[in-house]
């Protein structure tokens, strides 16, 4: 996992959160699941060699907002 604080905001980690639970696998089931967690909410999606895995997660510390994510998965500029 790798973090950014950079473009960090509670509408942008939205969007993608969206965006993740919007795909669809083959059989038309969810790929990704969202679960809230303490000041913020991770997707979770399963990866054939590691199983359950967290891809996206966003933190809202006081006010100092980050994304955690699956570098191979993801990309921020």
């Amino acid at each position: 996992m790798k973090t950014t604080v950079l473009k960090a905001s509670k509408e942008l980690a939205e969007d993608i959160s969206g965006d993740l639970l919007s795909r669809r696998s083959a059989t038309n089931k969810p790929v990704f699941k969202r679960t809230e967690i303490e000041n913020g909410f991770e997707i979770i999606g399963r990866r054939k060699d590691e199983g359950a895995t967290v891809v996206f997660r966003f933190v809202d510390d006081h006010g100092r907002k980050r994304f955690d994510y699956d570098e191979r998965l993801l990309t921020f500029c």
